[in-house]
């Protein structure tokens, strides 16, 4: 009797033109990425792709390897459609290597950790933060948006400032000074955060050793 393994991967979805229904294609191995345990499907693999009681037959295909902060599956407009998916959404994907069966769990909160910086010339009203952390966390509001920061009972509204759009590996998350005051918070400290997809926002956990 063959032993059921099942592997977890954090995915991202991002939607394509199309009516391709039966071919997605996954990128398992990103550089930043917090795991990379889906590099264990083989291209070309037949898998059942599952979504509470959706499912469908797809065949995997593996995208080659880039510098990338969090790994993500492609599939068409079509296929969106069916397992009502949005675009740049999170999800746990849970693969099982016996079934072949490929499970995907909406992931709205995703844990991490940040260096806080100050910076005086920053507006109060703003906070600035890099493509690489911002991706990995999930976050991919577009310049300008409001989003919440969150320590304990104090909230604070702000205007999202992304930083360097082609740079996914910088990691920046920059505040006023007196927004970081207000917050409770100390700047050149690492703080373990959440950031939550549907609330929009950073939640301050706790400080952490700097490694």
């Amino acid at each position: 009797m063959m032993v059921s393994k099942t592997v977890s991967s954090i995915v991202d979805i991002f939607i394509t033109g199309g009516n391709e229904l039966d071919t997605v294609t996954l990128n398992s191995i990103c550089g930043g990425a917090f795991d990379n345990n889906l590099e264990i499907i083989p291209d070309g693999t037949v898998v059942t792709l599952r979504r509470g009681k959706i499912t469908r037959k797809v065949t995997i295909r593996q995208g080659e390897g880039s510098e990338c902060v969090a790994n993500s599956l492609r599939v068409s407009r079509a296929l969106a459609r069916i397992f009502r998916l949005r675009n740049q959404t999170r999800f746990t994907f849970t693969f099982n290597t016996v079934t072949k069966t490929l499970t995907m769990c909406r992931k709205r909160v995703t844990a991490d950790t940040l260096l806080l910086t100050a910076n005086s010339r920053m507006l109060r009203d703003r906070v600035a933060i890099g493509l690489g952390i911002a991706r990995k966390d999930g976050n991919y509001l577009r310049g300008g948006e409001l989003i919440t920061l969150r320590r304990g009972n104090i909230r604070k509204r702000l205007r999202f400032v992304l930083l360097t759009e082609n740079d996914v590996f910088n990691n920046t998350f920059s505040l006023n000074p007196r927004v970081i005051r207000l917050l409770g918070l100390e700047a050149n400290k690492r703080y373990r955060i959440t950031y939550d997809q549907v609330k929009r926002e950073y939640v301050f956990i706790r400080q952490v050793a700097r490694s």
